[in-house]
């Protein structure tokens, strides 16, 4: 529970930005691109987070990455609201990513190795409590800027999100210990400790500090595959989505209506939909729901209203809600309790540097091509990868399309991908 409130305030405090983003950029002269370039930094430097720091999870780290999370989000909410240059906000909005590059594998690394049964629906509640947050920060960020302004609302926001200290600290982590009959449940120690009582603490090996060796691994490369498809379309959102929505009239405060109800279905339906892919496997919940996540971000290029597409997101977010916990529990299964927090790292960090490249190409691609061709892109680009994935797995890693329970990572290894 704490956990899962801990990732609700962190995304909360991390796309507190997001409904002034307009205001900052018409108030201070920024050009259109820049959205683009802005959004991608912070996608890719998240990236680098995520593959250099989330494999620091599964060494004894968690809590230092969950309390740094905090501090570095902090900094970058109150940097952002002083920076009067393209380059300042660019840098500010960096140190975003890193925040969350940090904190959540490090989550999600508690979450998976907390039990070994139920992973599907454990890391969908942990995805429902990262969305709530995506839907409170935009309405508080909308508040902030109609009340004191982006500025200080920023400087505020990062101060307030100092608070979240005190609950990452009480945050259960679950201790790796030797094979010796001790339940996960055993394994949880809500603060750090020198000694287990009833167990013989015996120091495994360390895993390694990069996650790239996880992809000797076959079935990794299947769960990074699944992961871009449906990370796809975060980077034209994050470029371009509160840019879409007022050239078609929107304010601020709807554009953080559209984040807010967008995060409902998801709310609503994730939970159910990990018990789904707990029942059936991960890689039937991450085609079938990036599927339908495609066809939604096609037809969003082909609508002019602003009230129909904020109705057809809502569709998207059902479909959201199934290829997240599915693509999160394929790589679960993928690398092993002993390396989740280098797994869930490579998988979102893959996801967002595909997310990153497509936010540099986004905000030209608008500009000079329109809403049509932009979200027409993403879609297909979305199909390609989730079709390439569903065939590999098929080959490469069929226990994807088996009930769900985590266990070391075994299996061939890769020595060519086109074996």
């Amino acid at each position: 529970m704490r956990l899962n409130a801990a990732m609700f305030l962190m995304s909360c405090a991390v796309l507190v930005i997001a409904p002034m983003i307009p205001s900052i950029q018409q108030s201070r002269g920024f050009p259109v691109a820049s959205l683009g370039i802005i959004a991608g930094v912070t996608l890719l430097v998240g990236v680098a987070a995520e593959l250099f720091l989330g494999p620091q999870a599964d060494r004894g780290y968690e809590r230092p990455l969950l309390i740094g999370s905090v501090v570095v989000a902090a900094a970058s909410l109150i940097g952002s609201g002083a920076a009067d240059s393209v380059v300042l906000l660019t840098m500010w909005r960096a140190l975003a990513g890193v925040a969350y590059g940090m904190f959540v594998p490090a989550a999600s690394a508690i979450v998976i190795r907390s039990n070994p049964h139920g992973v599907g629906e454990r890391l969908a509640r942990l995805q429902v409590a990262e969305y709530a947050g995506f839907a409170a920060g935009p309405f508080l960020g909308a508040l902030l800027l109609a009340r004191i302004g982006s500025t200080r609302g920023l400087e505020l926001a990062g101060i307030v999100s100092l608070g979240l200290i005190p609950v990452v600290m009480s945050v259960a982590v679950p201790r790796r210990v030797a094979d010796s009959g001790a339940s996960a449940a055993e394994a949880v120690d809500p603060m750090p400790a020198a000694e287990s009582i009833g167990t013989t603490a015996v120091p495994p090996p360390r895993p390694s500090g990069l996650a790239f060796s996880l992809l000797r691994h076959r079935a990794v490369w299947v769960a990074v595959i699944l992961s871009v498809a449906v990370t796809a379309p975060v980077g034209t959102y994050a470029a371009m989505w509160s840019r879409f929505l007022a050239d078609r009239g929107a304010t601020g405060f709807v554009i953080a209506v559209s984040l807010g109800l967008f995060t409902l279905p998801f709310i609503i339906i994730a939970p159910v939909a990990g018990r789904f892919v707990d029942r059936v496997g991960p890689l039937r919940g991450a085609v079938w729901g990036t599927v339908i996540v495609a066809f939604v971000v096609f037809a969003y290029g082909l609508i002019g209203s602003v009230v129909i597409i904020i109705a057809v997101s809502l569709v998207e977010s059902a479909g959201q809600a199934l290829a997240g916990p599915g693509t999160a529990a394929a790589m679960a299964r993928a690398a092993g309790p002993e390396r989740a927090g280098a797994g869930q790292g490579l998988s979102r960090g893959f996801g967002f540097m595909a997310a990153g490249l497509t936010s540099f190409a986004a905000g030209p691609l608008y500009a000079d091509w329109g809403a049509r061709a932009l979200f027409g892109a993403t879609a297909a680009m979305m199909i390609v990868l989730a079709v390439i994935g569903w065939f590999a797995a098929l080959r490469w890693a069929p226990e994807f399309d088996d009930p769900l329970d985590v266990e070391p990572a075994t299996g061939e290894y890769v020595t060519s991908l086109t074996e």
